[in-house]
């Protein structure tokens, strides 16, 4: 209580008290349920009616993209600013899917799984917008092609969020930077 006090906490239960703010007194600790003298203190649901409108409206004016830039982590946002500025680089599919996951999970596990599952979601969309398109499920040599083609890309943003979230946790975020032109190949 004296660090909570320390803190400048204050509103929690006291000792003697139970949860609820009661004596505790000739009833083995558990007090009685005196919720309704409490309930001034407890948080309105209306910051977070107000969160989820704000998402949704994001979502709807802004798309995915100012959704995540909005509610990201820091890492994930650089990621997602990272995917734009290689877009025109001359460098390998391979190498784009393990930079930017690397970048996007340098910030720790919460960021690791918005990237990889930003990458998931990014695969579904890109496999279903090439399986319902004639000439690039034709291109990919069809179904199976472009199947394969979303695993491949789906192997290098795990391996890419893997080495980010490494080179993260001893704060060498920078270390993602190889990975522009060099990329890891578990393969022989």
């Amino acid at each position: 209580m004296t660090q909570m006090n320390n803190q400048g906490i204050t509103n929690y239960p006291q000792y003697t008290t139970n949860f609820w703010g009661s004596s505790s007194d000739n009833n083995y600790g558990f007090g009685t349920s005196n919720i309704g003298s409490n309930i001034e203190n407890m948080q309105t649901t209306s910051q977070l009616q107000n969160s989820i409108s704000d998402a949704y409206n994001t979502y709807k004016n802004e798309g995915l993209y100012g959704l995540g830039m909005q509610y990201a982590e820091p890492s994930v946002q650089q990621a997602i600013k990272a995917k734009d500025r290689i877009a025109s680089l001359p460098i390998s599919d391979v190498n784009k899917h393990q930079y930017v996951s690397c970048v996007g999970s340098t910030g720790g596990p919460l960021a690791t799984l918005e990237t990889l599952g930003g990458g998931i979601y990014k695969e579904i969309q890109d496999t279903k917008d090439k399986l319902m398109d004639p000439q690039k499920r034709k291109a990919y040599g069809g179904a199976l092609g472009v199947l394969g083609d979303a695993a491949k890309d789906l192997k290098n943003d795990f391996i890419g969020s893997a080495f980010g979230y490494t080179v993260g946790k001893y704060n060498l975020p920078d270390l993602c930077d190889v990975l522009l032109y060099n990329h890891i190949n578990f393969e022989k």
